[in-house]
């Protein structure tokens, strides 16, 4: 039988690990099936990073250095990060990450999402400016920092496609700039087409006034992280909601009246977000993503 995904680990404590939880002992061979078409192997020596690695390959380990290799030779990558802390690049090079070996068991659906090194290819490919990218570069470490805070809390998100969502979102801010109401469409009919609609959503709705569609209740904390964190990033530098709508306001005067209509459910977000993870205020939570994006 064909395997949909073998996943690869150098790391004997983990592949150790890993048999105990699916198989209820000690590893007695090198390699074993957890179900769902999802082989485990232990590596003695390493991976040797192929040129053109086999589709249904994926690197796991709990340490993230060759994790970061792993993915610049084109390999999926699982992090295995039981502590929930921070990847400590700016752009997280992995592509899942979990903190239970169980995990692994439903891993294929939460590996299907572009790499970082496909995203800022697409971004490269739609000529967006620089400063544009370092507008988005900080929406997605931000939207990143405030996932991994929730998932530790129990909420189900993903952190990592938390981070491609906002590091695309404005793919085609340029493009659409003279195309009444075309920005965000536009992208994620892109990647609709690529075949990622999850991050399709994220672009689709992360346009200030689509927070006050009844189909908003609906979004997932992927879709409501990066809408938020877009809502406090002015240029590169984070600021307070209000700052940030301030400069809109001035920036697109046409659209005045439909953000303030948009206003008072962003601080209703900007509430829930700080609710849950025990904030006491907006400006305490955007203080905080300052420190983390120094730090």
């Amino acid at each position: 039988m064909q395997l949909d995904l073998r996943i690869l680990t150098p790391s004997r404590s983990l592949y150790r690990r890993t048999f105990q939880a699916f198989e209820g002992e000690l590893p007695v061979s090198e390699s074993f099936a957890i179900g769902n078409g999802i082989r485990i192997q232990f590596i003695r020596n390493g991976i040797a990073f192929e040129a053109d690695p086999v589709d249904v390959t994926a690197y796991l380990d709990d340490d993230y250095d060759p994790l970061c290799a792993a993915a610049l030779s084109g390999h999926k990558t699982i992090w295995f990060n039981p502590a929930g802390v921070l990847a400590e690049d700016d752009f997280p090079r992995h592509d899942v990450e979990i903190q239970d070996v169980s995990e692994l068991i439903n891993i294929n659906s939460r590996l299907h999402k572009p790499s970082l090194t496909q995203c800022l290819a697409w971004l490269d490919e739609w000529d967006v400016p620089d400063n544009v990218l370092a507008h988005s570069a900080v929406v997605a470490r931000s939207a990143y920092v405030l996932a991994v805070m929730m998932r530790n809390r129990g909420i189900s998100v993903d952190p990592v496609l938390t981070h491609r969502g906002g590091l695309l979102h404005d793919i085609d801010k340029i493009e659409t700039l003279k195309m009444y109401g075309a920005h965000g469409r536009m992208g994620a009919e892109f990647l609709d087409a690529q075949g990622y609609p999850r991050l399709a959503e994220i672009l689709r709705e992360h346009i200030m006034t689509r927070v006050m569609r009844p189909e908003a209740l609906d979004w997932g904390w992927e879709v409501r992280l990066v809408f938020f964190c877009d809502k406090l990033v002015e240029g590169d530098r984070i600021v307070p909601f209000d700052q940030r709508l301030d400069a809109l306001k001035i920036r697109y005067p046409y659209y005045v009246e439909k953000m303030e209509r948009a206003e008072s459910a962003i601080w209703d977000l900007s509430d829930e977000i700080c609710e849950i993870l025990d904030i006491p205020s907006h400006a305490e939570l955007v203080e905080m993503l300052r420190k983390e994006l120094v730090e």
